[in-house]
């Protein structure tokens, strides 16, 4: 029997990530591929926007900021203020990856000399972290001229001193602290080369990195623990096929011999099959932990 779940849906994120335009980073696994984009994405969501105490932002751009927050409260898609790399999942943003910070370009116009939907590219930055409710303005940053811009540790006082809440889940216990301190410098050079660390606070707290990281060659961690995960569940479904073929049959309503099943679409909890090429089935996609 033709039946390969996993090889079906390297296919069909390909085909995705191709429409959208969007250039694979994992060449033989487009899986992967599929969760950096989803991870580099702003999910759409009406927000309450909640700056850190001490946030400014320079005069000239503070009419675009407000258009900025506008956009954010009425649930607008955020991807035009964002890197253009999030078109390209090879172009890895460790700041993201490590600590969940995104950082958005500061524009209200879109630019017109590339025509490809993004705003003009600014140098003043928004560091900014967002959940469903909320969207935490951090601080802005210029984008030239600025040492380290990637690796401040001083963004995550920010958010220490004004939403500790954010970074409590990750907090080390019983890891002393002084035995942990890493400088921006020294951050900025292990991050280059993909190597992840813990964070020591003012306070002498140390964190877990609050996005939990990347992998060796830099691909963001929750993006290989997705497409792993999926692949798990892939696998669990195509063996409970195969493992009892004739109830499967029973439970599409054919007695004809199956010779392929096919995966065609991938939705929320849910799994499209398509059966000797012309019998459409639904399943549910459950997986035992």
């Amino acid at each position: 029997m033709n039946i390969d779940f996993v090889r079906d849906a390297k296919e069909l994120f390909r085909r995705r990530l191709e429409a959208m335009g969007v250039s694979v980073k994992h060449d033989n696994d487009p899986i992967i591929s599929w969760y950096i984009y989803c991870g580099r994405r702003i999910p759409i969501s009406r927000r309450k926007v909640v700056k850190a105490k001490g946030f400014s932002c320079p005069s000239l751009f503070m009419e675009k900021l407000k258009s900025l927050e506008m956009e954010i409260e009425n649930g607008a898609n955020l991807d035009s203020y964002l890197s253009r790399s999030i078109m390209d999942c090879s172009k890895d943003d460790l700041m993201l990856y490590d600590w969940g910070i995104y950082h958005l370009h500061i524009s209200d116009n879109l630019d017109t000399k590339k025509s490809d939907g993004f705003m003009e590219r600014s140098d003043l930055l928004l560091y900014a972290l967002f959940n469903d409710d909320n969207a935490y303005f951090i601080k802005t940053m210029n984008h030239k001229g600025e040492n380290n811009m990637w690796t401040k540790k001083e963004c995550l006082e920010i958010i220490n001193d004004n939403w500790p809440h954010l970074l409590e889940p990750y907090i080390m216990k019983g890891i002393a602290g002084e035995q942990q301190y890493v400088s921006d410098d020294e951050r900025s050079c292990l991050r280059k080369n993909h190597v992840n660390t813990f964070i020591t606070l003012d306070n002498g707290v140390v964190i877990m990195p609050p996005n939990m990281g990347f992998m060796c060659d830099g691909t963001s961690f929750k993006a290989v623990y997705a497409a792993d995960y999926l692949k798990k569940q892939l696998n669990e479904v195509q063996a409970n096929i195969m493992n009892d073929i004739s109830n499967f049959r029973k439970q599409i309503k054919s007695n004809e011999n199956i010779y392929e099943i096919k995966l065609e679409e991938i939705m929320v909890n849910q799994l499209n099959l398509k059966v000797n090429n012309h019998i459409s089935v639904r399943l549910k996609l459950v997986v035992k932990e």
